[in-house]
């Protein structure tokens, strides 16, 4: 059964529908599509090279970040309210007052004033409903729907947590500023890890009816791939530092077995990877696809056989990118960090530690590659057993949706 007509949700992303990255949100856009008579997307960055498809019942409202001074002067006056309580409610909550960070404290919370009262203009202001307001992370929009939750009571408010958006380390300020306010003013925030939800309560002393699990999903394929003659390894992800993809390279160095090993994704560090992947020894051919669309991935993937898939990341959530490897039955290598151990495990392949040894890394991928065929379909089968009761998109989105309901 539908959501009623006058309850709609409004979910606020990075970029989506524009321009690359959270292609895992076009899944879980067809299942919350199912359920809600209109949705409204709101992206905070426009980019118009690339649009994706959406569904007929998703209305895109962009909002212009620049304001004169004399507008959001008003806008502050306004809400000066808002203001107050969010200082002050972020003292009281926290018990201390720190000087250094006050003047960009200042900053962000204006700037979120302006986005507040955009918001009210564009989405609150025209349609006399009830909302659902549903930021996928736990940022900028993360502050606006608190804010509205705090203004609007008769609206219902979801916040999702990955990593970056609540691991301290993960942040370039090392603090997230007015985080014990908002997180007293939402209704309810749907970690995707217990990794998240753990770090969450111990941090933030989060009651239990306030925060839960609930996993993101990918959809279920049924091809195990017939073996080729080669190994094959893929990796997938953004070419920058916290990823430490020129450590594939060096486990790569240390591996004497044919392989090829093929690299989905593009950024920063591209040219030194390439250069760095030029020395490699003969017996390991490579390639760089660069940025391909998840469509094209998930195609590859079906008509390729795939022996390992490799992340080697420092700072991880539970990457999309894993989930969709062991929906093929894909065997993985993932380091003990963030969400990695609850996906990478005995049963999906191998976990190294943070600052993992490359030889016996390299040692271990070897014995793996080495083991008879008819025990890795086996081992692939149980891989598929362990997604379809973790990470199916079939299973999890409906339940979430069941969460947002609830509110």
């Amino acid at each position: 059964m539908k959501q009623n007509k006058k309850e709609q949700l409004v979910l606020f992303t990075n970029n989506f529908p524009f321009d690359s990255g959270e292609e895992f949100l076009e899944t879980e856009l067809l299942y919350l599509s199912n359920e809600f008579d209109h949705i409204i997307l709101v992206p905070y960055f426009k980019k118009k090279d690339f649009v994706r498809n959406i569904p007929n019942n998703c209305e895109v409202v962009s909002i212009e970040h620049k304001q004169s001074f004399y507008k959001k002067a008003l806008f502050i006056l306004i809400n000066i309210r808002i203001v107050i309580h969010w200082i002050l409610g972020e003292i009281f909550l926290t018990k201390k007052v720190c000087i250094k960070n006050s003047l960009f404290d200042l900053k962000v919370l204006l700037h979120r004033i302006d986005l507040l009262n955009k918001i009210e203009k564009r989405i609150i202001n025209k349609k006399n409903e009830n909302f659902i307001f549903y930021s996928y992370w736990f940022n900028t929009w993360g502050s606006i729907i608190a804010m509205l939750n705090y203004k609007y009571k008769k609206n219902k408010s979801l916040i999702r947590i990955h990593l970056y958006d609540f691991d301290i380390k993960a942040n370039d300020k090392k603090y997230f500023p007015f985080r014990n306010i908002e997180i007293s003013k939402i209704n309810h925030i749907a970690a995707i890890s217990n990794n998240a939800l753990e770090y969450m309560k111990n941090k933030y002393k989060i009651h239990d009816s306030i925060i839960s699990v609930n996993r993101l999903g990918v959809l279920q394929n049924n091809i195990l791939n017939i073996q080729k003659q080669d190994f094959v390894l893929v990796s997938v992800s953004s070419v920058i530092s916290v990823k430490r993809v020129d450590l594939i390279i060096k486990i790569l160095e240390n591996i004497d077995l044919k392989i090829k090993w093929i690299h989905f994704g593009d950024g920063e560090l591209m040219a030194d990877v390439k250069d760095k992947a030029r020395l490699l020894p003969s017996n390991i051919e490579y390639e760089f696809k660069g940025y391909v669309s998840n469509s094209e991935l998930l195609e590859f993937y079906k008509k390729s056989f795939i022996d390992l898939f490799i992340n080697v990341s420092e700072l991880e959530g539970i990457p999309v990118t894993i989930m969709e490897a062991i929906s093929f039955g894909i065997p993985v290598v993932g380091c003990n960090v963030g969400g990695i151990p609850e996906i990478v495990n005995k049963t999906t392949g191998i976990l190294l530690k943070e600052d993992f040894d490359i030889k016996e890394t390299a040692r271990l991928i070897t014995e793996y590659l080495l083991i008879p065929i008819d025990k890795k379909l086996v081992l692939r089968k149980n891989i598929k057993t362990f997604f379809n009761k973790e990470y199916n998109a079939e299973k999890n989105y409906p339940l979430f949706i069941q969460k947002l309901k609830e509110l």
